[in-house]
């Protein structure tokens, strides 16, 4: 009788899927705000979260997740962050590109219903340097004035 082997590339999803398991039954929410667009998201406007931050030493990952229509018209979504500590009035600035499907045009994500959800990290693995309010701001950066089919932000924060 034959021996089963595992290949190397079945053996690597293993590991890769215990890792996924293992790591997420140990992050705990800590944060979980969302904000909806009715009408689209707008050019002028932007999705703001306020984060209290009391424990410097806590390593976060700060998540963003995208719920859009079918009907998104790119593959992509630009992004202008700001992170502003209230206290000392520090801004930080980024400009973000997103991914939201691939090259023929299928979306990524988990789809419910006729929206799909596209999560990534804005900020992995990291510490606050101060505490105190946060203000995290996200602006589309598209060539739309309004993008329709963008519905709902997530920010979620995990340790």
């Amino acid at each position: 009788m034959k021996a089963a082997t595992i290949s190397s590339k079945g053996c690597v999803l293993v590991i890769l899927l215990l890792a996924v398991f293992v790591c997420s039954c140990n992050s705990h929410v800590l944060y979980e705000k969302e904000k909806t667009f009715d009408a689209g998201w707008k050019m002028d406007s932007a999705a703001v979260f306020d984060v209290a931050v009391g424990d410097t030493s806590r390593i976060m990952d700060f998540i963003l997740t995208f719920s859009h229509t079918d009907d998104y018209p790119c593959c992509n979504l630009w992004l202008f962050a700001s992170v502003e500590n209230l206290e000392s009035n520090r801004i930080e600035t980024d400009t973000i590109e997103l991914y939201m499907a691939d090259y023929d045009g299928r979306w990524f994500g988990k789809k419910s219903g006729d929206v799909f959800n596209v999560s990534t990290y804005y900020r992995h693995h990291v510490k606050m340097a101060e505490t105190g309010n946060y203000r995290f701001s996200f602006r589309q950066g598209m060539r739309f004035d309004n993008l329709q089919s963008i519905k709902v932000i997530t920010l979620t924060i995990t340790n």
